[in-house]
């Protein structure tokens, strides 16, 4: 999902090769969401989805086999992101949604939020459920829904060259396979990064000591944040005559993993992609939900939101 604002951005290369890239467009597959609400005043939310179906995938690569212990099948959300652009202002806002955020699923009951999208016993998840659950919960109107797998993650980083990001620490992480030897700027490749993106079980090197992470999804969330500014100036830096080969690499491997709402048109795309272009990776303001740590009656560790204080930053999407 990190990887949508990245693919995003380069469709704006559609204006110098109209022909070709509007057929790569197309090849995007779609879904009917019917929860979506059209835009007004030139200000959308967009809601992103990483997904973490293994299709595609070496059973050799890392990434591949059990995830804390679970064996992975079919397909489910790893990362919830809303993305506010707002044309007339210039600006963009972007709310990590924790995936383990206890609210109310839409025609289902309580839950986490990931829930509404991965379905279960209760019955089906998918798209639609999330977006009216997301909007529900939150309060917050939905306009696009974009989502984009694990296999397509790897494969846009990996068309980019790879991404560089700077770790204060030695970082590793068993379970995703995230191996970082050495303190400051690294140079990720896909398996890295979507290592670095999907790390629960984060682990820093300080004064000899290997320390876990203790900020749990939050920290996570904020990695992924990190992550996705990074992507946006990789992707912006291969805009240009000598990148279009790099572009279209891009391009084909969003093609292949990404999925878009059927009513969300190029001309919206576009909308994102110049309001996000105008104010560049480093200005992009980030949100976190105020949150705290709760057990259920049946024993979960889940987050529920202190609505007092989420309150001024739902408002910046409402």
């Amino acid at each position: 999902m990190l990887a949508v604002l990245g693919i995003l951005t380069l469709l704006v290369l559609i204006a110098g090769f109209v022909a070709w890239e509007v057929r790569r467009f197309g090849q995007i597959s779609r879904v009917d969401v019917a929860a979506v609400q059209a835009p007004t005043g030139g200000v959308a939310n967009w809601l992103l989805v990483g997904t973490d179906s293994r299709a595609g995938i070496s059973p050799d690569e890392p990434n591949a086999g059990a995830f804390l212990g679970e064996v992975v099948t079919g397909t489910r959300t790893d990362t919830i992101v809303v993305v506010r652009a707002d044309g007339s202002s210039g600006a963009v806002d972007v709310l990590s949604v924790p995936r383990d955020l206890w609210v109310p699923i839409d025609g289902v009951g309580t839950g986490r939020i990931n829930g509404a999208y991965n379905g279960g016993s209760a019955g089906p998840g998918g798209p639609q459920r999330l977006v009216t659950t997301v909007e529900a919960a939150l309060g917050i109107e939905i306009n696009h829904y974009a989502e984009v797998d694990f296999v397509g993650f790897r494969d846009v980083v990996d068309a980019l060259g790879g991404i560089t990001m700077d770790f204060p620490n030695p970082a590793r992480d068993v379970n995703s396979g995230l191996v970082v030897e050495i303190a400051g700027p690294n140079r990720l490749d896909g398996e890295q990064a979507l290592a670095l993106a999907r790390s629960r079980t984060y682990e820093e090197l300080i004064d000899g000591a290997w320390r876990v992470d203790p900020t749990g999804d939050i920290g996570r969330t904020e990695r992924q944040r990190l992550l996705l500014a990074r992507i946006v100036d990789a992707a912006g830096s291969a805009v240009g005559p000598t990148g279009v080969l790099t572009i279209d690499r891009v391009l084909a491997a969003g093609a292949e993993s990404m999925v878009l709402d059927r009513g969300t048109s190029l001309s919206a795309v576009l909308d994102l992609v110049r309001t996000t272009a105008a104010v560049g990776a480093d200005g992009v303001t980030s949100h976190a939900l105020p949150v705290s740590d709760h057990v259920t009656g049946g024993g979960a560790q889940v987050l529920v939101l202190r609505e007092a204080e989420a309150a001024a930053v739902l408002d910046r999407f409402r």
